[in-house]
């Protein structure tokens, strides 16, 4: 039973090395880099349509050649964005070079758009409200007449984290309706500006 079974398992282990594509031009080693060399390429894709952890780069084997394009492996934990500008290093035992890096990974760069989930579409005279197992109002989401507005409905609502809360936005604004603004530390309180104004 054993033989017949190893028979089988090498009978089809030949099939599917016979069948074996042969290389594509786009894998032609020789536009590759030299083995245990690096060079700076640009990604021109950073969503593989089967994969997941390639990303499409192009560069020049040397100023006077005709730019290659292929699709690479990169380092598992490597954000690769199209447009940026990445490390390729080709190892010695190896068939492809790989991203190792992303060189201007600090520049600004547009976000990416998100995966759309499923929707829910408000009127302008609607409003998405949650609310607690007794009923009471939490949270509404609605449109307002400078955009969409955010209501924690309940009069006094505390906002708690257990770390570093952080607001960032193009500009701020801070206004109390009725009364004053309190603000407490237990530290010192930094207020850094190009112009800081009082009054």
């Amino acid at each position: 039973m054993n033989e017949t079974h190893g028979t089988a398992s090498a009978s089809l282990l030949d099939d599917v090395v016979r069948d074996r594509p042969e290389p594509s031009p786009d894998t032609d080693r020789s536009a590759s880099p030299h083995p245990g060399t690096s060079l700076v390429a640009v990604c021109v894709d950073d969503r593989h349509p089967d994969l997941v952890g390639r990303v499409k780069v192009a560069w020049r084997p040397s100023p006077e050649s005709d730019e290659v394009e292929r699709w690479v492996p990169s380092l598992q934990t490597t954000v690769v964005r199209t447009g940026d500008r990445v490390l390729l290093l080709q190892p010695g035992n190896g068939e492809e070079p790989v991203v190792v890096g992303v060189v201007d990974g600090f520049a600004r760069r547009a976000e990416p758009e998100p995966t759309r989930r499923p929707t829910v579409e408000l009127p302008d005279d609607e409003a998405l409200r949650v609310v607690d197992r007794a009923g009471r109002p939490l949270v509404e989401i609605r449109t307002g007449p400078d955009g969409a507005e955010l209501r924690l409905v309940d009069e006094n609502v505390a906002l708690k984290v257990g770390g570093r809360f952080r607001i960032e936005a193009g500009a701020i604004e801070m206004r109390a309706v009725e009364g004053g603004v309190d603000v407490e530390a237990s530290d010192d309180v930094q207020i850094r500006g190009e112009v800081v104004k009082l009054n």
